[in-house]
């Protein structure tokens, strides 16, 4: 009988005891036939049972085509026992798990895993701990370090992914297990959804640390991130990127450009095909990017665009994508494509199969900030260009922590329905005197950016210490929309490194490095490209009071008076990774 037609079998709530005891609870999809088969597991901390049809990977087709699937509620989540440690509980409770599949009589000993955002976080930190039994992984939208990139970017907490996926995904959607744990009440949910509603408003009425809607007793993890706000020891146990060396797994890793983690995805990429010393380890990773934000993967559109089937399962089968994957490493299947790198142009909107990330053939472009010290608004005389940076006049704008410049799609979760991410029109934020816009001159023919972008920004403050932002945005022909492909941002103190806070002496110049992460976007003949520099995009990222202090425990604001500069001295540039055609 072929695989695709087997019965299954499904057995729920199966409890699997942990070394210190602690029981969690998964549910089994098997093949009713009696054998070993292959596994594949997900450790889930979103409710194991009521999610199952929102997998990219459904546990009754794999079943179906001969897998045990597990699916497993993560420890203090749901069902499942203990309590919530996010990341610091994965590697051992991760091992425990591997150890239990591989002992069941219907299993094979070679176990795959599966997963999205912080499901793919139980795959990496499984990873780690070099079980024998774990034969390939599939991290999905997710991270290599759970401080940069995750919970903070150049510094910076990114309070809309923060706030919103604590209150709602983290603690209204396990509140279950919290009230028999005792952890809080029915009354809280109320509370709870309120703040969720209205966000924005409730992410910007306190300082991260008073919110009153979160509270120590059911969401400590979101108090640990707060209380962390540099890179320290607290991440560093659980960083991915500081092990690639010695992971042995086969990773296929799957992301979209508008991904909050997007960054994060790339350099497990790249961290495995370059730094471990078995070679065949490197050549066994795989990488899909397609134009998705976080919640929008396989689908046609994203944000306010529309990118065609091309996008969906009618141009990528992902589940195809996940069984081929699984049906090698676990079943001696058929070979892979022999193309690692496939990601989705946009602008072009088409799939491209490549050899390496970055891309071999990529040119590293520098473009110019100029002006004559009006590149406030689209309506300024800011420019970009190739040209080299001459003498000139520094730009300059206020920035007012009660007035932040508001998010506009990019790398947003957790929350779509207030808080979407993807790209979305620019053109209202930039009419604000507090954002700078730096636009190239109409090309006279197709533009193809792709891979890693980075501004490096001479500027100043008045403030001890502050925020300096960027945007990539692709300006279309008749200049009646300006697109938002992807942003940074920088924390002044952390510009020497996030484990190296040092404020700023008020009118002093200095270097800012800000990391735009990275994209494919074919700018057509006849656009334009733009750079809009700020100090503030809320709520993605939270507000800087400009005080010196750490902003999450402030209740005093302060403005400051930015200005940028761009001459032979200081020449501020945009580096573009231009892709000959």
């Amino acid at each position: 009988m072929p695989d695709a037609q087997l019965e299954i079998k499904v057995m729920t709530g199966v409890p699997i005891s942990m070394r210190d005891g602690t029981i969690l609870r998964a549910d089994v999809y098997r093949p009713e036939a009696p054998g070993k088969y292959p596994v594949v597991l997900e450790r889930t901390p979103y409710d194991r049972s009521e999610r199952r049809g929102n997998h990219i990977v459904l546990p009754v087709e794999l079943a179906k085509r001969g897998y045990a699937v597990v699916i497993q509620d993560v420890r203090g989540r749901h069902d499942s026992d203990g309590e919530f440690s996010p990341f610091h509980q994965e590697k051992t409770d991760g091992y425990d798990t591997l150890d239990w599949c591989t002992e069941q009589e219907w299993s094979n000993g070679k176990i795959g895993m599966f997963g999205g955002s912080y499901v793919g976080a139980t795959q990496w930190l499984a990873s780690l701990t070099k079980h024998p039994s774990l034969s390939c992984i599939v991290p999905s939208v997710t991270s290599d370090d759970y401080y940069e990139g995750w919970t903070y970017q150049g510094g910076v907490l990114a309070l809309g992914f923060v706030g919103s996926w604590s209150m709602f995904a983290l603690t209204l959607q396990n509140l279950q297990n919290l009230i028999r744990n005792n952890k809080t009440t029915k009354s809280d949910a109320q509370v709870l959804i309120s703040a969720i509603d209205s966000i924005p408003t409730s992410l910007q009425n306190h300082a991260p640390a008073y919110m009153e809607h979160l509270k120590p007793d059911f969401a400590p993890y979101y108090f640990d991130w707060i209380n962390h706000p540099e890179n320290d020891a607290y991440w560093q146990s659980i960083r991915i990127s500081d092990h690639h060396e010695e992971i042995n797994t086969p990773a296929l890793n799957i992301g979209g450009w508008f991904d909050i983690f997007i960054s994060g995805t790339l350099r497990n990429f790249i961290g495995m095909t370059t730094k471990p010393s078995n070679m065949e380890v490197r050549k066994s990773q795989r990488l899909i990017i397609g134009p998705w934000s976080h919640t929008t993967i396989a689908s046609v559109s994203s944000g306010s665009q529309y990118f065609g089937l091309n996008a969906s399962h009618q141009g990528i089968d992902l589940l195809q994508e996940h069984m081929d994957w699984y049906d090698y490493w676990l079943k001696d299947g058929a070979d892979l494509l022999s193309s690692p790198v496939r990601i989705f142009v946009m602008g072009e909107n088409v799939w491209r199969n490549e050899q390496t990330w970055p891309l071999a053939r990529t040119k590293y472009t520098e473009y110019f900030l100029h002006s004559s010290g009006s590149a406030n608004t689209s309506t300024g005389d800011g420019e970009l260009s190739r040209e080299s940076a001459f003498d000139e006049m520094s730009d300059s704008y206020t920035f007012d922590p009660e007035d932040p410049v508001p998010t506009s799609g990019g790398g947003l979760c957790c929350y779509p329905s207030l808080l979407p991410g993807g790209p979305f029109d620019q053109s209202i934020l930039e009419r604000r005197q507090d954002v700078l816009c730096y636009t190239s001159s109409q090309l006279t023919e197709d533009l193809e950016i792709t891979g890693h972008i980075e501004l490096i920004l001479f500027a100043s403050s008045s403030a001890l210490d502050t925020d300096f932002t960027a945007k990539l945005v692709d300006v279309c022909e008749s200049e009646d929309c300006a697109i938002g492909l992807t942003d940074g941002i920088i924390r002044a103190k952390y510009r020497n490194g996030t484990d190296k806070p040092d404020n700023l002496v008020s009118g002093q110049v200095y270097e800012f490095r800000i990391d735009l992460g990275a994209t494919s976007n074919l700018f057509k003949k006849g656009h334009r490209i733009r750079l809009e520099v700020s100090s503030s995009n809320f709520p993605r990222f939270e507000i800087n009071t400009n005080t010196g202090t750490t902003p999450a425990f402030s209740k005093v604001k302060n403005t400051a008076d930015q200005k940028i500069f761009h001459n032979t001295r200081y020449p501020s540039r945009l580096i573009l990774p231009i892709i000959p055609r």
